[in-house]
């Protein structure tokens, strides 16, 4: 099942859903694997796959990461399936600053 029509509309979801993190080290980065490994949910992520890791200790050397199948489901289900959530994400993310994909490509 596809939850997102395209890209930019899984993009500008993930940002709203970043945006509950704040600013600061907490937010997600999107790195490349440099080797095969396991999410936190058991799903598999390849080398050379983009992944999302985010810290989450105040130490910062521990973290979360999720494959790309992960991040979709979880912004699928706690910001693009909740109308209320998705309103209040994007006030957030407002607020912040955090640019949008989709508004970007529409400044080009």
């Amino acid at each position: 099942m596809k939850l997102f029509r395209n890209e930019v509309e899984f993009w500008d979801a993930f940002k709203r859903l970043d945006a509950l993190n704040g600013l600061g080290m907490y937010n997600w980065e999107t790195p490349t694997a440099r080797k095969k490994h396991t999410d936190e949910f058991g799903v598999e992520i390849e080398e050379g796959e983009t992944y999302f890791k985010r810290k989450t200790g105040s130490s910062g050397l521990s973290y979360v990461a999720m494959s790309r199948a992960s991040m979709e489901k979880l912004v699928y289900a706690v910001v693009y399936s909740s109308p209320p959530a998705e309103m209040n994400c994007e006030k957030l993310r407002k607020e912040l600053g955090f640019p949008l994909p989709s508004e970007a490509r529409r400044d080009n």
